[in-house]
């Protein structure tokens, strides 16, 4: 679209536009929307600069043909380190809005907070990708060990993998991220097995149990969790049935719906379990040790088998 007018321009001065695009400054401001905002946070071997984007408008975003030698804002002219993409939307007109623009502009200074807010985000990712990139550089023994943490299979290890991105890692953490990898290689090449899927019946180990609030019951109360190794190398989890009172060592058979992990074939969960049955004896409790009281007579203490220290 091409026009002959007159604008103010940035710093209280006059610009004669003619023959020259329509300048943002005189759109409707109700015509106008943020597409994106983008941070030029490198430059790759060719010379081209490369992006961060915190992208508000998918289809408007797609529409913009980001320059590879970098942005200049369309109200001053100036090379811009973050810009905001900003959409015509009866035209689909793109145009390329530095922070200092933006906020001369009544539409773009109302959001001048969500501008900020995605320039610094933009920038913490930028600095992140650098210590990860300069890892990988410098450490490529842990490189499989990194990408391996990254899907998520060991908490731990994907704990260390963010850690990296936020604060860098010493010598010592990418040591352990390494055992980590390794262990986990260890442990599949052993395993027999996978977790089950459907409804079936399993025999393991109850690794750990542990109590959690009871969401779903309107008199409050806990239920519990329990993970159980199937003893071929895979561990389920799920909910305890509420007539029995899971422990931890028992060995227990029951029947349940399973389902595996996204993220790991030895790993999954299950749920309305029934036919729970312990099949090894509960822990021994020392009978012996009994304490029967009389009502209030001198001798009261009438039978004692436990240490002496724990009657005095």
């Amino acid at each position: 679209m091409i026009i002959t007018v007159d604008i103010h321009g940035i710093g209280g001065k006059w610009w004669r536009m003619k023959d020259m695009p329509t300048t943002i400054k005189v759109l409707p401001i109700k015509d106008l929307s943020v597409a994106a905002v983008i941070y030029q946070c490198d430059e790759d071997e060719e010379g081209r600069a490369v992006y961060e984007y915190e992208i508000y408008d998918q289809a408007a975003f797609d529409r913009a043909v980001i320059p590879t030698d970098g942005c200049r804002c369309d109200c001053c002219g100036q090379q811009l380190k973050y810009a905001c993409i900003v959409e015509h939307k009866p035209t689909t007109e793109i145009y390329y809005v530095g922070r200092q623009c933006a906020n001369k502009i009544d539409f773009l200074r109302g959001q001048s907070s969500t501008i900020e807010n995605a320039s610094v985000a933009m920038a913490e990712r930028a600095l992140c990708n650098a210590r990860e990139k300069e890892f990988r550089r410098d450490h490529p023994e842990a490189i499989p060990a990194l990408d391996w943490a990254r899907t998520g299979i060991n908490r731990c290890a994907q704990d260390i993998a963010s850690k990296l991105r936020s604060y860098g890692l010493s010598d010592k953490q990418i040591e352990f991220l390494v055992k980590l990898h390794e262990d986990d290689k260890a442990k599949r090449a052993s395993a027999t097995g996978t977790c089950p899927t459907g409804k079936q019946e399993v025999t393991g180990t109850i690794l750990n149990v542990k109590k959690v609030p009871n969401e779903y019951s309107r008199y409050g109360g806990t239920i519990d969790k329990v993970l159980v190794d199937l003893g071929n190398g895979a561990k389920v989890y799920g909910n305890g049935p509420s007539n029995e009172h899971p422990e931890k060592g028992q060995i227990v058979k029951f029947s349940a719906s399973f389902e595996p992990s996204q993220k790991d074939n030895l790993f999954g969960f299950w749920k309305r379990p029934t036919k729970w049955t312990v099949l090894n004896a509960p822990p021994v409790v020392d009978t012996a040790a009994t304490i029967r009281w009389n009502d209030g007579d001198d001798d009261s203490l009438k039978h004692c088998d436990a240490a002496p220290s724990v009657c005095s």
